[in-house]
């Protein structure tokens, strides 16, 4: 097809790298297993939140109180990544997210980070970097 020549300077470029077919991606059982296995609540929250939001791990590093809020129906999260601001239906993972906050240290405050280290502090800097690793997560559910 051919581009109108008001547009025809403008590329568009596609990212295919990420691309996973159906078989490459975790399943449901994998991910309970991953669950079912991580050593710490904030663990297994990360693992089901991530697989019940679908965000970047560098979309929930920053993530703070006030940006989580509860209702009948699960919870949204307001996320800020590379496609910018948006909020985030989650449903499955909150039972996750309520068993965490319960016993987070700073709970009460709006502006305290969710994902803080066992020490002290925020683990968002581990975030954008691999610290959930596909394959090795892969790996570690299916053996």
């Amino acid at each position: 097809m051919e581009k109108p020549e008001l547009v025809d300077w403008v590329t568009i470029k596609t990212n295919h790298r990420n691309n996973k077919l159906p078989e490459e991606l975790l399943t449901e059982d994998e991910v309970k297993q991953m669950i079912d296995v991580a050593n710490h609540p904030r663990d297994k929250t990360i693992v089901a939140v991530l697989y019940d939001s679908g965000c970047r791990i560098s979309e929930l590093g920053n993530l703070k109180f006030k940006h989580i809020q509860f209702d009948q129906y699960g919870a949204v999260i307001t996320v800020d990544g590379k496609t910018g601001m948006r909020r985030v239906r989650l449903i499955s993972s909150v039972p996750y997210l309520s068993a965490w906050i319960a016993i987070h240290p700073d709970n009460d405050n709006p502006d305290a980070y969710l994902w803080i280290g066992r020490g002290a502090g925020n683990v968002a800097n581990m975030f954008p970097t691999p610290a959930i690793d596909e394959d090795a997560a892969f790996s570690a559910a299916t053996h």
